[in-house]
């Protein structure tokens, strides 16, 4: 009995053979096989048949028929299809194929154009899914027991310490003739006077240095009030609400 593949994958006279990409496998504590694809930096599961193709692939080069004949006599006769995914996804792909070109680098020092400003981890909801109510928050009786030096960190940025981060984006941003900063949290309008002040610095600094700044922030949006709705408008913020 002979399997055959798709032409996609034997495209020309002679059969290609096949080899297995660079990639990287895995199991669980169950045994559940995985497989991470170095390409395209992707995780995935195999199943008994797609192990069995990784295996059959690694090495020497194999033809698609040579492999999937065996395999289809041993009642495997999802193996053809099993291929084609492997070979779709990266994970087995003709030997010899010659890899795209890699990007080119940008020039050194690359010049920033964003900052983000994580001005507070404090927020006043408490979704039981939020990173931070998990073992690692950084906050709270959970932070001093676990890490004194965690509990010591203060839950709001202060004014000074954006104003030295927006220095420092402007130092680094070359000739860029706009620049970008980013306000997170926690919930960010929780500190809304150090975003104030932040903005109303990086405006002056921007003007200075014939320069634009726009703004962005993140915000689950029960702290909108008229008075920073207003500010928001006025400074043309983009604005992301978290759920």
């Amino acid at each position: 009995m002979t399997a055959s593949i798709s032409p996609a994958i034997t495209r020309g006279t002679e059969p290609p053979k096949l080899l297995t990409g660079l990639h990287r496998r895995f199991a669980d504590e169950q045994g559940n096989a995985y497989v991470y694809v170095t390409s395209s930096a992707a995780i995935m599961a195999l199943d008994p048949v797609s192990e069995q193709l990784c295996d059959a692939f690694q090495g020497e080069p194999r033809t698609a028929d040579e492999v999937l004949t065996a395999l289809v006599e041993q009642g495997e006769t999802a193996a053809p299809d099993a291929l084609r995914d492997l070979v779709d996804l990266g994970i087995i792909r003709p030997a010899g194929e010659v890899p795209a070109p890699s990007n080119k680098l940008p020039p050194m020092p690359f010049p920033l154009a964003t900052l983000v400003l994580n001005v507070t981890n404090k927020c006043n909801l408490s979704c039981t899914y939020c990173y931070e109510y998990g073992a690692d928050k950084l906050t709270g009786d959970q932070a001093e027991s676990a890490n004194d030096q965690l509990a010591k960190l203060r839950p709001m940025m202060a004014p000074e310490t954006a104003r030295d981060s927006i220095d420092f984006l402007f130092r680094s941003c070359g000739d860029r003739p706009v620049v970008s900063i980013t306000f997170f949290g926690g919930e960010t309008l929780l500190n809304f006077p150090t975003i104030q002040a932040a903005v109303e610095y990086a405006e002056q600094q921007a003007a200075s240095l014939n320069k634009r700044v726009h703004f962005s922030l993140t915000t689950n949006a029960t702290l909108l009030t008229d008075d920073v709705i207003r500010f928001l408008v006025a400074h043309r913020f983009g604005i992301t609400i978290s759920i």
